[in-house]
């Protein structure tokens, strides 16, 4: 499994170089390398339950486009791409440890959390510098959610506001 969870690691990277600076194409890319339901849940929290179909849709999209625009922010190609190791965890998840060197020297780790999707190994989490992308949306869209009433259409809104914003 750790070989496997390599491979994605190492598809998904190249999906990002290829897309250069363009989150819109990435996101296209990563549609099927990210476990966007278990992400949407771990972020959303009880709203995630509540929320109907079409908000879990609409949602997911935009969490989409979210990440592709981290992945496009984080992973350039003026930078070096080393995977480091990976670990097995429980229930078949792979923790694939890799570093970014730029080219002063300067290094950052990106740990990407993978399980398996199908005939792959999908992404459920990412760590920058130790850390969670999931915890940080999770705190950080709790609090909007809260400010919004609940409303998850109003969320998914902003974000995607957001994200056209900062392409």
């Amino acid at each position: 499994p750790t070989e496997d969870a390599t491979a994605s690691v190492t598809r998904i990277y190249a999906s990002t170089i290829e897309a250069g600076a363009r989150p819109d194409r990435l996101a296209a890319r990563l549609a099927t390398s990210i476990d966007l339901d278990a992400l949407s849940r771990k972020v959303l929290g009880p709203a995630y339950g509540k929320a109907t179909p079409a908000e879990r849709k609409d949602f997911k999209a935009v969490l989409l486009e979210v990440i592709a625009l981290e992945l496009s922010q984080r992973i350039r190609r003026d930078q070096d791409f080393e995977i480091i190791r990976s670990k097995a965890l429980k229930g078949g998840d792979v923790v694939v440890f890799s570093r970014l060197t730029k080219a002063d020297g300067t290094e950052k780790k990106l740990d990407w959390k993978m399980r398996p999707c199908g005939t792959r190994y999908c992404i459920y989490d990412l760590l920058g510098n130790n850390a969670s992308f999931s915890a940080a949306r999770r705190d950080d869209y709790a609090a909007r959610l809260k400010a919004a009433g609940g409303s998850l259409a109003e969320l998914t809104t902003a974000l995607r506001a957001e994200v056209a914003a900062r392409k």
